[in-house]
């Protein structure tokens, strides 16, 4: 497959809008997940900063790794179209696509804590002498 050339102008708006949509998951991150206020005052009631903090940091490195895999797997996506072909596409690329679009769509983080809480809770079922 020939190389996908992207005009710098597509270049500059699809960063553009990458960032915008980074920094809206990490400012509005209690909002998006619906995160109950009861929560947000008792962490600001104990000085819990580093909460608030960590919740923004997890947020946008969620957002801005869907939009970097998302630009790694551009020429990809845009080469298999122009072919009508999906012959080039592997589970690999799916699997980088799916974690894309969690990832851009601040799904990304709460898929990733919900898949650590379910390990370390099999590992305890597991290890338990129950």
């Amino acid at each position: 497959m020939g190389t996908v050339e992207i005009s710098p102008c597509y270049i500059t708006i699809y960063w553009i809008v990458a960032c915008l949509f980074t920094l809206f998951y990490t400012i509005f991150a209690f909002k998006i997940h619906s995160t109950s206020k009861a929560l947000l005052k008792t962490q600001k009631d104990s000085h819990n900063y580093s909460w608030f903090i960590h919740q923004r940091w997890f947020n946008f490195i969620g957002a801005a790794i869907g939009w970097i895999i998302l630009w790694i797997l551009l020429p990809e996506i845009i080469g298999s179209i122009r072919n009508q072909s999906l012959d080039s596409v592997t589970f690999i690329d799916f699997l980088f696509l799916l974690t894309s679009i969690l990832g851009i769509t601040g799904h990304l983080p709460l898929t990733l804590f919900g898949i650590s809480i379910n390990a370390t809770n099999t590992i305890n079922k597991m290890t338990s002498n129950t």
